[in-house]
């Protein structure tokens, strides 16, 4: 038995970041520390253009994993065992601080096919979920192993609540898994823009981490409820 004042807190975090699309996900993600991304969504141009716009920082390498590196496009079959072989290099690379992976929903997608692959079905009967869940949880608690920070965005989906009609926002992936999926990460936070009213409004980016009835989400580090993203805020709640 170690004594408790041994213990050493993590210094890693492992973010499930969700939004409607635009919010700025993936941008918000190539802030932190030397990020690697896996591309699921094709959706990078963006996010890069914004960066340099402004001159923000850039991620140190990506892969795109629905294609091929000659630009061929690779069946969906094929791109979970090219995302697991891109993420195996990625994690062994010393200046890659951060994987990011974007995002959830299109691996959700991949994670199916891959589970169908397997076992010879071509496409998701009940008996198959189990196998889906299972392939989820082992590929999130091997990246929580690694000493890096990990960041999944994901998609949302809105459901309406049949006894008080209101809406509730969740991560857009497959099954059960839309409502266990934040228990595997220290935090979950939401992108958002927010308008001001007016002739002129402004538009501004904002990261939400505190949960309502809303969203689910969940705030290891004692951030503002609301805040503009600042990685040295991160970092410092982190040392502490």
């Amino acid at each position: 038995m170690h004594p408790i004042n041994d213990y050493l807190a993590e210094t890693h975090i492992r973010l499930l970041l969700q939004g409607p699309s635009g919010a700025g996900k993936t941008t918000l993600a190539c802030h932190f520390p030397n990020p690697y991304i896996a591309d699921l969504d094709i959706n990078l141009g963006g996010p890069l253009r914004c960066l340099r716009e402004n001159n923000g920082p850039m991620p140190i390498g990506y892969d795109v994993i629905g294609r091929s590196d000659d630009g061929k496009e690779i069946p969906a079959k094929d791109c979970f065992g090219r995302l697991m072989l891109c993420l195996s290099k990625a994690l062994k690379e010393p200046s890659v601080e951060t994987i990011v992976i974007d995002s959830a929903t299109r691996l959700s997608d991949y994670i199916m096919a891959e589970v169908c692959r397997t076992q010879g079905k071509s496409e998701m009967t009940l008996q198959l979920w189990g196998f889906y869940l299972a392939m989820w949880k082992q590929l999130l608690a091997q990246l929580a192993a690694q000493r890096k920070h990990l960041v999944l965005t994901c998609h949302e989906s809105v459901e309406k609540d049949e006894v008080d009609q209101s809406l509730r926002y969740f991560v857009q992936v497959a099954g059960q898994m839309k409502y266990i999926i934040g228990s595997m990460f220290t935090d979950v936070w939401r992108c958002e823009v927010a308008v001001t009213a007016g002739a002129n409004p402004k538009h501004t980016f904002q990261v939400r981490t505190m949960p309502d009835y809303r969203y689910s989400l969940k705030n290891s580090l004692s951030l503002p409820p609301i805040f503009k993203f600042d990685w040295k805020l991160v970092e410092d709640r982190l040392a502490a």
